[in-house]
């Protein structure tokens, strides 16, 4: 069945729609990060703050040159170590991405996730997809599909891939410039 419903999944990504999936600890929207009305919708199911960016996983690490302008030499340190895992890496974007992705800032949350449903589902169809819990912003990220439903999030998507309970660690956040590395959000690994 899940695998059935990964399929659907991506057929739906594919026509601009925004899926709840499973990442490594907590539920997530995916949308295609390439999609400007895909992820604009994400941005209206969370209700989230227009200046706020939303992350972005990737298949690969071969993918983030599309994102990104460069990458420090300490980032690649956290990548080798890290990736594919829950650390989100904050790089400098290029020029000309979406804002709803890189933010105000010009940065860019970009990460390879580890064993779970969003990275076969971003694998699979070979799309980079949005990488924000499914929830209103400011309420707690859902850790069950009981959760999830229970939120009101899931009628607002495209499809609910169920999932056994996560432990609800958001991914661990640093960014990484030139000037080196600063610790954003504590999360499901220490670095």
């Amino acid at each position: 069945m899940q695998n059935r419903l990964l399929t659907q999944a991506e057929d739906i990504i594919r026509q601009g729609g925004v899926v709840a999936v499973a990442f490594e600890h907590l539920f997530g929207l995916a949308a295609d990060a390439a999609n400007a009305k895909a992820v604009e919708r994400v941005f209206e199911i969370k209700k989230r703050d227009q200046g706020s960016p939303v992350a972005v996983i990737i298949p690969s690490v071969y993918d983030m040159d599309r994102f990104v302008s460069s990458v420090p030499g300490e980032a690649w340190s956290l990548i080798d170590a890290w990736w594919p895992g829950p650390l989100t890496i904050v790089l400098r974007a290029r020029q000309g991405l979406n804002e709803r992705i890189a933010g105000e800032s010009g940065m860019i949350g970009m990460r390879v996730p580890g064993s779970c449903d969003a990275a076969r589902l971003c694998t699979d169809s070979g799309f980079a997809l949005t990488a924000t819990s499914a929830n209103v912003s400011g309420s707690d990220a859902p850790v069950s599909t009981e959760d999830l439903m229970q939120s009101g999030i899931a009628e607002k998507v495209d499809l609910v891939i169920p999932a056994d309970a996560l432990d609800g660690q958001p991914s661990t956040v640093v960014e990484v410039t030139e000037k080196g590395v600063r610790l954003i959000r504590k999360g499901a690994i220490i670095v």
